[in-house]
Parts: structure tokens; sequence; C-alpha cells
């Protein structure tokens, strides 16, 4: 649900950071559609990541990880991209779109709220965390579109 829900508002993001050249929007927009990606991906194949085989004796679900940290190199990209972009720019971003912020870390604090039944599992574990952070960093971007 978090993946199906967090593609448009991404979309949404990438629009408005491209027509008000907010760096901010434009990295939550690609944050947003990596988790919506990795959160699609893994919930239709969370089946085969647990199921052992004689290849596999442990499962597939350091799968799971590669995924991860293909996800994680894309958005250290982005970010740097960004970053780069951003030192010689100064935009004027409307204080309405910290509400497409706000709309982002809602649906983190849900999928929060959600796993944290299915804290035994290392994956739930992981996303938890990445929620949790979500949240933080979602609060800092509208105070930082506020500003």
């Amino acid at each position: 649900m978090s993946g199906l829900s967090l593609a448009p508002l991404s979309v949404v993001e990438l629009y408005y950071g491209r027509e008000f050249s907010s760096y901010i929007l434009l990295e939550d927009g690609y944050h947003g559609l990596t988790d919506a990606t990795v959160a699609i991906l893994l919930s239709l194949v969370l089946r085969v990541l647990n199921r052992r085989s004689r290849k596999f004796p442990w499962g597939l679900y350091n799968a799971e990880s590669l995924v991860l940290m293909f996800t994680s190199i894309l958005i250290a990209y982005y970010s740097l991209q960004a970053l780069i972009g951003s030192v010689n720019s100064e935009p004027e971003v409307p204080k309405w779109t910290s509400i497409i912020t706000s709309v982002g870390a809602l649906i983190s604090l849900g999928t929060y709220l959600t796993e944290r039944k299915y804290n035994w599992l290392q994956l739930a574990r992981s996303d938890i965390a990445h929620s949790k952070l979500d949240v933080t960093l979602s609060r800092l971007s509208k105070i930082e579109i506020l500003l």
C-alpha cells in the first residue's frame, strides 16, 4: 500500500520540483519513487525471498539486501546531483508545497505503525528504521520549504 500511494505523490513532487526549481522536492520525489519501487517489488517477491532451495539453503533473503544496496546507490547519486545543482541557485518555492512533504511523512508514519507488529523480521526492522528516518527528513524538508 505504501508503494502504491508513494508513486503518484512522488510524481507530483517531481513535477513541482521542476516547476519551481526546488531541489528538496526533486530529491524527495526521487526518494519516494525509489521507495515505492522497492516496496512494490519486495511485496511481490517476499515469498520467493524466504523460499529455501538446495542452491540457497538459507533462502534468497540476501537478494533483498542487494535491492536495498542498489536503491541506496541511486539515492546517493540523485542527492549528489541535487547538491551540485543547488549550489548556484536560489529558487522561489511556494510555501504550500510543504504540504506535499507532509503527505509523504504521513505515508511513512502509516508504514511504520503497520510494520511494528512484524518487527521479528529483519526486513520489517530495516523498513521501520527507514520509515522513522523518512518521517524526520520529511519534517525537516517542510521546515526548509517554509523558511
